[in-house]
């Protein structure tokens, strides 16, 4: 019989730019011990502007490049947790965050990953969940899922097959949608994904859907629909639509015109396609 996760096995990877100290630590981790919790930061960064550890369980790799998707993919290359956690630097985890997860992993079979609820200081979610366990995940869940949800069992994981798309999320061509990518590849591969209904993460900021404008998240999801559902991709527009119309986010009037920028974001995407099988 195979061994019990432990707290131990778990590795926090942590996307951040421009750090040097690892202060910023404390707020993400309050009441750790953080010479007991292993750490993998990956700082997008300057020559001059270098993060360093003098800690062993806190490992640092300083990279030049830009996107948030290349932190990710570069943080997976490097891991060395049995399961990780994949994170930002604007978070804060609960005392009892890492026993959920080992408890999640040890009940279910070992599931190859597990999606979490992420709430906000007042204990409300931070958005609409499924209201119990998914095995495997839904789809609608996939689609609503952000990185600080995910956590991912390393054992037989290839991170030269899986990465994160790195043309979608913050900084690429089109910055949203490289969790649900992932994550999506992951299940069609065959690969064993739950939803687990349990909060394991404090998190305040709104969301880059929200700041962005109506015509640039069509021109996005254009492109992402078109990635994750490449023959059904105009129907989940209409579908997207649908809901935005039913939930007053957009107006009657507009729909044409977001509809141009989906179709604009989708053949974005098919150019970089056919750019890549070029090379």
């Amino acid at each position: 019989m195979k061994d019990p996760y432990i707290i131990a096995d778990i590795e926090f990877l942590i996307s951040t730019q421009n750090k040097v100290s690892l202060d910023f630590l404390k707020a993400i981790f309050k009441g750790y011990d953080l010479t007991k919790t292993s750490i993998l930061i990956v700082n997008q960064t300057q020559p001059d502007m270098l993060l360093h550890s003098d800690f062993y369980n806190i490992r640092i790799v300083n990279s030049y490049e830009k996107g948030v998707a290349k932190s990710r993919n570069l943080a997976l290359q490097n891991a060395r947790g049995k399961i990780v956690v994949f994170t930002d630097d604007d978070v804060e985890y609960f005392q009892d965050t890492c026993q959920i997860i080992v408890d999640a992993y040890n009940s279910n079979n070992t599931p190859d990953a597990i999606l979490f609820q992420a709430q906000k200081s007042n204990s409300e979610l931070l958005k609409p969940y499924a209201n119990n366990v998914q095995d495997p995940i839904s789809t609608m869940s996939i689609l609503n899922c952000g990185t600080i949800e995910i956590t991912l069992k390393t054992e037989n994981f290839d991170p030269s097959r899986f990465k994160f798309d790195e043309r979608f999320g913050i900084n690429a061509a089109f910055e949203l949608g490289d969790e649900p990518v992932f994550i999506m590849d992951l299940k069609r591969d065959g690969k064993r994904v739950l939803f687990v209904n349990k909060s394991i993460v404090q998190h305040e900021n709104i969301t880059t859907i929200l700041k962005n404008s109506a015509e640039k998240n069509y021109f996005i999801l254009g492109a992402f629909y078109k990635r994750i559902f490449p023959k059904y991709h105009k129907i989940w527009i209409f579908i997207k639509v649908f809901f935005d119309l039913k939930q007053k986010k957009i107006k009657v009037n507009e729909v044409f015109n977001l509809l141009g920028c989906a179709k604009e974001g989708r053949n974005k995407y098919i150019s970089t396609i056919a750019k890549n099988n070029s090379l």
